[in-house]
């Protein structure tokens, strides 16, 4: 199988209820894991400061999270506006 050519951005709506164990947690992490087969799973540096300003929300926890769901933080989409 060859590497994915598009990157799927992801929201961190559908992060937090994965750190937050939501009801629908197992069906997101289902969904997730058929795009990461198809599209590579990416989020950009502001997805990430929301994920980490979250309660209860640390560096660990969200690289575990992240290393574990496949997702990049992609930190070429990060512009300097001056």
């Amino acid at each position: 199988m060859s590497a994915p050519t598009q990157q799927a951005a992801i929201d961190s709506n559908i992060l937090n209820a994965l750190l937050r164990h939501e009801p629908n947690a197992a069906q997101i992490a289902a969904l997730l894991g058929q795009l990461k087969r198809t599209h590579g799973l990416m989020i950009c540096p502001v997805v990430y400061a929301k994920l980490l300003a979250g309660p209860g929300a640390t560096g660990p926890i969200l690289e575990r999270l992240l290393t574990g769901a496949g997702v990049l933080l992609e930190l070429s989409l990060c512009t300097l506006a001056v």
